[in-house]
């Protein structure tokens, strides 16, 4: 499945569920989204939600968005840390 739609996860024996999750087409992670409502702001809580629903999943790249502000990031590696791209990648692009 190349999109999961409230994908179940664990973290530090928590239940949590991922808003929207890209795969690849052998069903590794390729990107994260997290989505709020319009009204509700983009704040550094969001950016907390995600990095720790990332550490389960290890997708290689984040979207936050409430569907007026959309804030892309390459994920922290051991060796980078997290960076914000100007654009929202296309698939091909996630897969390589």
């Amino acid at each position: 499945m190349l999109l999961s739609v409230e994908m179940p996860l664990k973290y530090a024996r928590m239940n949590k569920r991922s808003d929207l999750l890209v795969n690849d087409s052998n069903g590794q992670p390729l990107m994260l989204i997290e989505c709020k409502a319009p009204e509700v702001a983009i704040t550094n809580k969001v950016f907390e939600q995600i990095a720790i629903y990332n550490l389960a999943i290890k997708a290689p790249y984040l979207l936050v968005t409430n569907g007026v502000q959309n804030y892309c990031m390459k994920a922290a590696t051991d060796s980078s840390p997290i960076t914000f791209l100007d654009e929202i990648p296309g698939y091909k692009e996630l897969r390589s």
